[in-house]
């Protein structure tokens, strides 16, 4: 004994033989008529939610390409699963008694992102340099050095920095100051996503530091504060706490330069400072 779907009910009839077919309608005609007009709750997989009136992305294309896959009006779920995507009209032929509808009022649906912590600005940079030609160089003068115990030390720090930069050297409209900061546990920073998360934030206010105490140290020159990600890669061999500046070389190769040394005395503090939370990444 096979199956055989029924299109217009959307369940299914298992296959039996002509003689049986006869015999089930000549002993209980009634019956047979019941189960043909609508078939047991227990056999139909009724959707517990249907979501419709919107546009629904599916990605389903999973080619490397800009091609968003299927875009559907609707969708069926039951037990937390798609079961069905389509039309509004066919998903809403699929409503059972208890199935919520919920209207998207034209809204984007789209499949959540499993892997949150996605560097996407790279290709984004990448792409731009490609099809504008921009220079992947980004001269100036950049720095490594580590973390203090606190943001207001961290932001003196870094103006000490750039006051003796800019004392010795004519930082030119076109040049960048680079400043990276480093994890110090000595210093309570663990891991780079502790020290990152002085300025990376979900709300803007919660950071430690933002953008107006940067733009206060550095108003008028490209001027990037950061922890990990940053404009321009240093090479492998870099010193901690030396200034180096980079230019074009031939054929525009990258030329690093030491040009002068940065001195810092660390604050002394009356009362041990709190460590930070340990965040880790998985990077």
């Amino acid at each position: 004994m096979g199956a055989r779907k029924s299109h217009a009910s959307g369940w299914t009839l298992p296959c039996v033989s002509a003689a049986v077919l006869l015999l089930a309608a000549s002993v209980a005609p009634a019956a047979a008529q019941d189960v043909a007009a609508a078939p047991p709750d227990v056999l139909v997989q009724w959707p517990d939610t249907i979501y419709t009136n919107g546009r629904i992305i599916t990605f389903d294309d999973t080619a490397v390409n800009d091609n968003p896959g299927t875009i559907a009006e609707a969708l069926a779920v039951r037990d937390g699963t798609i079961i069905a995507i389509g039309s509004a009209n066919e998903i809403a032929a699929l409503k059972g008694e208890e199935t919520e509808v919920i209207d998207l009022q034209g809204m984007t649906m789209m499949p959540a992102f499993v892997h949150s912590h996605n560097h996407i600005q790279g290709p984004a940079e990448q792409k731009a340099y490609d099809l504008f030609n921009l220079p992947e160089l980004t001269p100036g003068y950049y720095l490594n050095t580590g973390v203090e115990w606190t943001s207001k030390e961290i932001l003196a720090k870094v103006k000490a920095a750039v006051d003796q930069l800019r004392a010795k050297y004519d930082v030119a409209e076109e040049e960048w100051i680079g400043i990276q900061l480093f994890e110090d546990p000595d210093k309570g920073f663990p891991t780079i996503a502790t020290a990152s998360n002085l300025m990376g934030t979900w709300v803007d206010a919660d950071a430690e530091i933002r953008q107006d105490d940067v733009d206060a140290i550095v108003p008028d020159r490209m001027f990037e504060l950061t922890v990990a990600a940053t404009v321009q890669e240093r090479p492998d061999d870099a010193k901690r706490d030396v200034w180096y500046k980079l230019s074009a070389g031939e054929g525009g190769a990258p030329v690093w330069e030491e040009v002068m040394e940065f001195k810092w005395e660390p604050w002394v503090y009356d009362q041990p400072v709190e460590k930070r939370e340990v965040i880790e990444t998985n990077d």
